[in-house]
């Protein structure tokens, strides 16, 4: 037995062998009302501002200010944070340790700055785990560069250029870090003092 299954895929020209037609046959008659299907939309509703969030593309990412400090919102993890062209060294500050918190800073400036970015959990015992990869602006060479994974809670991005990026993820107590450091100068891991 064979039975059309252009209802199925929309594809007419195709078939179902007879252990599919036996399941579909033993299905039965498969329906779902309006109500049943309105009580699973209304269970699962979203508000108008939170679809608009989530169409809206500038909802992803944090435009960074230029300031000597900044402080990372908790309420914007998962967000890409654009850093601009700096008029002087900026710390910028992660916040509390929750588990799952996760940011990316990206250098967004111009040119490659002239102004050091620095990035700390600002606590020793909430140190950072991994590393970057600098690539050396004037050598054209790579090195990874490690942090100690027991105190240091600073890491220091002198003079970023171009394609630098770098990630965070927190496990509720320390930060994984991971990324790439565009520079004429490496990036080192630190103590926070």
């Amino acid at each position: 037995m064979t039975w059309s299954k252009g209802w199925i895929a929309n594809e007419p020209s195709s078939s179902v062998t007879s252990a599919q037609a036996q399941i579909i046959a033993a299905l039965g008659d498969v329906t779902t009302t309006a109500a049943e299907l309105n009580a699973s939309v209304d269970a699962n509703t979203a508000t108008a501002a939170e679809i608009n969030n989530i169409c809206d593309g500038s909802a992803s990412y944090v435009k960074t200010t230029d300031a000597t400090t900044y402080a990372v919102l908790a309420a914007n993890t998962g967000k890409v944070h654009l850093v601009p062209d700096l008029t002087a060294h900026c710390t910028m500050s992660l916040p509390a340790e929750v588990d799952g918190l996760k940011y990316t800073f990206v250098y967004a400036g111009a040119a490659e700055d002239a102004q050091n970015l620095i990035i700390t959990s600002g606590a020793n015992a909430n140190f950072f785990l991994g590393g970057v990869e600098h690539q050396d602006l004037d050598n054209n060479t790579s090195a990874t560069v490690y942090s100690n994974g027991s105190t240091n809670a600073k890491l220091t991005i002198t003079t970023p250029g171009a394609g630098t990026m770098v990630n965070f993820l927190c496990n509720g107590t320390t930060w994984w870090v991971w990324g790439t450091v565009c520079s004429a100068t490496a990036p080192a891991f630190a103590v926070f003092a």
